[in-house]
């Protein structure tokens, strides 16, 4: 440490330490925000305005990996006049997407359309695959929630098409066609991902689901075993929010069967996730 003792230097190397490692731990996650802020007193104390946007956009990050929108949320506007003042124009289109993910997550779809359809017409400053990729990814799950799936569907085609390789977009692509009863669709497309090999830990979770829907469409049996999976992993991957999908299909699938007390305890399950979860998790 005692090569580092400007506040410019070690501002980088706090900012550095609580980047370093991406962690779902949020003892670790809390330590790093801990880090961040110290960042974050050294580049202030060194008036230095890019690497005070920059940390500032990395505690963003963090606020949100620990599922604290709100917090993250407070430093927007500040993160986002630090990155103009130092030309960082890259940095200020994914902060302004970022702060329409932060509102999607605390269910303000009005304002988190708003902030993506305000980006999607201007695609000429959106540069690159990614940023559009990532954009329509977030619009149509926005109006999936909404069941607006027409439009949902179409802005998952588009980022389909860009190549986008997130596998909430087909929990989209199949729910949305199935909720359409556009079944054949349904199917084709929770196939297609089943034939996919998706690197993220939330395409098990979403893999079990496409299962379920094939199943369902199949009108098999017994979908008691998948139901349980699906079930167990539910409060480990909130963040997919698979919850009113997976609820809404099992009640269906009882109604079809006449088994009312299964339908019933699925409505049961999606009326207290809506009304309590979904608010606060």
């Amino acid at each position: 440490m005692q090569y580092f003792q400007d506040d410019y230097s070690l501002a980088i190397l706090y900012d550095l330490w609580g980047i370093i490692e991406d962690s779902t731990n949020p003892e670790i996650i809390e330590n790093q925000i801990e880090i961040l802020h110290k960042a974050l007193s050294y580049a202030q104390r060194a008036n230095h305005t890019g690497l005070t946007g920059l940390i500032e956009y990395h505690l963003i990050y963090r606020y949100d990996d620990l599922n604290q929108p709100i917090h993250a949320l407070d430093l927007i506007e500040s993160c986002k006049n630090h990155l103009q003042k130092a030309g960082a124009y890259r940095r200020i289109l994914e902060m302004q997407l970022t702060e329409g993910v932060l509102y999607k997550k605390l269910r303000i779809y009005s304002k988190a359309m708003s902030i993506y359809e305000n980006l999607s017409t201007n695609k000429d400053q959106v540069m690159g695959n990614r940023i559009k990729t990532s954009l329509y990814t977030n619009l149509s799950w926005c109006l999936f929630m909404q069941e607006k799936d027409e439009q949902a569907l179409a802005y998952a085609m588009q980022a389909l098409s860009l190549g986008s390789t997130f596998p909430d977009v087909y929990i989209v692509l199949v729910f949305s066609n199935y909720r359409l009863r556009q079944f054949d669709l349904a199917r084709q497309y929770a196939t297609e991902f089943l034939e996919k090999n998706f690197e993220e830990k939330r395409a098990v979770l979403i893999g079990l689901f496409m299962k379920l829907v094939l199943a369902v469409l199949n009108q098999e049996p017994d979908i008691a075993s998948l139901s349980y999976e699906i079930t167990a992993l539910l409060p480990d991957f909130r963040a997919v929010e698979l919850e009113i999908p997976f609820y809404s299909l099992l009640t269906d699938y009882y109604k079809s069967k006449n088994d009312f007390s299964g339908a019933l305890d699925a409505q049961d399950k999606l009326v207290s996730y809506l009304k309590f979860d979904f608010n606060f998790h």
